[in-house]
């Protein structure tokens, strides 16, 4: 499990070494803006063993200055992919089968800028729309992720650390490395070996966690001299 974070390590350090020479944001007269971003992580479900898989999500977001210098409140609306890899172990080998699961997911952040950094930490909710199989190599390891229910709604606390650059007064340009961790289990049921039965899970538990970096534009409404 040490590659997402290394991938995370990675995109902020890229980050610094693009634009540790001009980072400085100018045009600072605003109280909201507007951006897009493109979502690269490494995806899994912390209460299964199983191995991470790649994922691509994408988000809008609002932001809007409170009336503490530097700080914010940032939110908005994305499309947040997670997946897992179910692994089979029999007679000393390795099956798998994938899955991934596509939610709506609403955040609600904290943020914090200086001249050279920003980072934000909040709590994001989820709803899944559905879900969608994968690579697929042994039908036991894929009854592993299709025999407990999943959970439609779950909670995460998420943060992120980047650096924003402009390119205009208006448009700014920024990469960010961020972690998203579910607070909620990702399914409803669970068998119980001790007691040989089924049961309700849970609602908190150990969930999915996704790592990774972003990219985006944010657009900047400028307040009128």
């Amino acid at each position: 499990m040490l590659k997402p974070f290394v991938f995370f390590f990675c995109t902020f350090m890229l980050c610094q070494n693009l634009f540790a020479q001009d980072t400085v944001v100018v045009y600072n007269n605003y109280k909201y803006k507007v951006g897009f971003k493109i979502i690269e992580e490494a995806s899994w479900d912390d209460s299964w063993a199983g191995e991470y898989l790649a994922v691509t999500s994408f988000g809008f977001q609002l932001y809007k200055k409170i009336n503490v210098p530097g700080f914010g409140i940032e939110t908005g609306i994305g499309w947040l992919n997670k997946g897992n890899k179910y692994v089979y172990l029999r007679d000393g080998k390795d099956y798998s089968a994938s899955f991934y699961y596509h939610n709506l997911a609403i955040p609600l952040c904290f943020r914090v800028d200086t001249k050279t950094i920003y980072a934000s930490v909040g709590a994001l909710a989820e709803v899944l729309v559905y879900r969608s199989r994968g690579e697929l190599n042994y039908y036991p390891a894929d009854s592993l992720g299709t025999i407990f229910p999943d959970r439609k709604f779950n909670l995460a606390l998420m943060a992120t650390i980047g650096i924003e650059k402009e390119i205009s007064k208006t448009l700014t340009f920024f990469a960010e490395g961020r972690i998203v961790s579910d607070v909620t289990s990702s399914k409803t049921r669970y068998y119980n070996s001790n007691k040989n039965i089924f049961g309700d899970k849970p609602f908190f538990g150990d969930g999915y966690v996704n790592a990774g970096g972003a990219v985006g534009i944010s657009y900047r409404f400028l307040r009128s001299k």
